[in-house]
């Protein structure tokens, strides 16, 4: 109820004034192009314009320090709840994809969804991993042309046997595809070929652009990192520090592009990361922030999020108001006139009041934002590794912090003042026992909002789909998710032999329902494939093992399922 009195104030507070200042200018002849930029792992101190006085991101100091930057902007501690939110305005939770690896239902509405309904071109170039199989790929949520990597990573497990950051193997439009050239320049080109091919159209164009760096395995071509190697620090954090700077070279040619295709001025450009860095030595530069990835603490949890679009955002502005990744799906739609699409329930507010400047950050209501961690298992834990911030207090229970003077299944929660403490060092929990408890009526309350009605046993994925076949799996930590097979039939599975394995004789496994076929694997073997295996409609756990000394938990690197149409 709060968050939507707030939403309907800032609508009547902000058109009211759009209503007196100036007419609304025609939306079908003036909609904006977007440039949605999401990096992977790179923390809030990796910047130059957030203090760090080594890393070398010219491109993006000046961007920051010429447009708009909210400073206190919030995402999620780990990767995919933190896209799930982005594309979706809805809090991960609420579409179950609050883990690492899960996805989206097909039937949730994606920010590229809403805007192609409304005339826009759609692109997105990098990472998804919000669902790589139909009917959950970019191709299947909104997005006429889809160059990505497939699932959480480029390289092996998840990626295909042998691929780098190096010419990888990519997915265009659902076909693997070998392309020249590193990954983010690769993602570049095409974003600005994108553009041009959107200028000649007349229609505007909405491009996600979400780079697998700094994420590891931290491949970089030697003259980005050695600079900072050079300079003493760690190799682990040279090397983040290179793919920062081959981000922000990237970034510097992309707002060259749009300036040199006349269309800079009527293009909204959105930074930001998903979360906090991964890789924590002791010189690596945190700004003062506590935490990493995987943490509710600011280090996992907040990034500089920037914002450009000269004819209505303010330029120069650094705004402390409180906001999140949710609230980037309602603020685009909000600023290219596109309505919510209907039945859909967002839990972000459109930003544009404060963009503008129609709304001082005084004037601004509060409000409270949420963020479930990561849990140990595929659903969300009351109680355990969550935040809940308002403008002034931080409530947080960090996962594994217990104080061992009481029961061992009590959780410490630690209270923060931010506007004294930003580094989270002094706990005042013990002195404000009131606030501690209202902030917690309200994670409870928002905790039971969120997850009512959510089903998190749906199917991961979909075998026997014509649009996807043959499909190919790749691990991610070691567990196939849920399947459903759509149609009953004979199937081809391929299994892949990762290097790791021993080369000896073995015995490979297909189980699915009352399937369970076996095979012999000759030791050197690279792959093994089971021909024309029934396998029956209906939903399940495939699982595909190879069996060595009674084992059953030797995973092959992919696979490769094949529906056999003719039969």
């Amino acid at each position: 109820m709060i968050q939507q009195h707030l939403r309907k104030t800032l609508f009547l507070i902000y058109y009211l004034t759009l209503m007196i200042a100036a007419p609304v200018l025609s939306q079908e002849s003036k909609r904006p192009n977007v440039l949605l930029i999401l990096s992977d792992d790179q923390g809030y101190g990796d910047f130059g314009f957030t203090g760090n006085e080594i890393i070398q991101t010219p491109n993006l100091d000046r961007f920051a320090n010429e447009n708009t930057f909210f400073d206190q902007f919030y995402v999620n501690p780990v990767c995919t709840p933190s896209r799930a939110a982005l594309m979706t305005g809805r809090y991960p939770q609420r579409t179950t994809a609050q883990w690492v690896g899960a996805m989206i239902p097909n039937h949730e509405v994606t920010i590229a969804e809403a805007l192609k309904d409304a005339g826009y071109r759609t692109a997105i170039y990098g990472k998804w991993h919000i669902g790589h199989h139909y009917p959950m790929r970019p191709i299947d949520q909104g997005f006429d042309d889809a160059i990505i990597h497939n699932r959480g990573i480029l390289t092996p497990p998840a990626g295909p046997p042998g691929n780098t950051y190096h010419d990888p193997m990519l997915m265009h439009n659902g076909i693997w595809k070998k392309f020249k050239g590193y990954c983010n320049d690769i993602y570049t080109d095409k974003a600005i070929d994108f553009m041009k091919l959107s200028k000649e159209s007349s229609n505007p164009f909405f491009i996600y652009l979400a780079t697998n760096l700094p994420h590891g395995p931290l491949q970089i071509d030697k003259k980005y990192w050695k600079q900072y190697a050079d300079q003493g620090i760690n190799e682990n954090t040279a090397r983040v520090y290179g793919m920062c700077t081959n981000i922000d070279e990237n970034f510097g040619r992309l707002m060259s592009a749009l300036k040199d295709l006349n269309i800079d001025e009527n293009t909204i450009v959105i930074y930001l990361s998903d979360n906090g860095p991964a890789f924590l030595n002791e010189d690596y530069y945190m700004a003062g922030l506590r935490g990493k990835k995987d943490y509710v603490y600011e280090g996992g949890i907040r990034t500089p999020c920037l914002w450009k679009w000269p004819e209505k955002i303010k330029t120069k502005q650094r705004i402390d108001r409180i906001a999140a990744h949710i609230d980037i799906m309602p603020t685009l739609l909000d600023a290219c006139g596109v309505q919510i699409p209907p039945k859909v329930k967002l839990d972000g507010i459109s930003l544009m009041p404060l963009l503008s400047g129609n709304i001082s950050s005084q004037e601004w209501p509060d409000r409270y934002l949420f963020c479930q961690g990561y849990p140990t298992s595929a659903k969300p834990q009351i109680n355990k590794c969550f935040m809940v911030r308002n403008q002034q207090y931080k409530l947080v229970q960090q996962e594994g912090l217990r104080d061992h003077t009481m029961s061992e299944n009590l959780f410490v929660y630690e209270l923060f003042n931010m506007k004294r403490s930003l580094s989270e060092k002094e706990n005042i929990a013990k002195q404000y026992p009131a606030i501690v408890k209202k902030m917690k009526i309200a994670y409870q309350n928002w905790y039971h909002d969120v997850g009512k009605n959510n089903d998190y046993s749906w199917p991961r994925f979909f075998i026997g789909s014509e649009l996807e076949n043959p499909m190919y799996l790749y691990q991610y930590a070691g567990v196939w998710p849920n399947a459903e097979v759509i149609k009953s039939g004979k199937y081809d599975i391929t299994a892949f032999i990762p290097d790791r394995i021993p080369q000896t004789d073995m015995i490979g496994h297909v189980i699915f329902g009352n399937t369970h076929t076996t095979l012999s694997v000759k030791a050197g073997s690279k792959s093994y494939k089971f021909e024309n295996i029934y396998l029956e409609k209906g939903s399940g756990v495939l699982k595909i093992h190879l069996n060595q000394g009674g084992k059953l938990d030797l995973w092959p690197q992919g696979v490769k399922i094949e529906y056999l149409i003719d039969n």
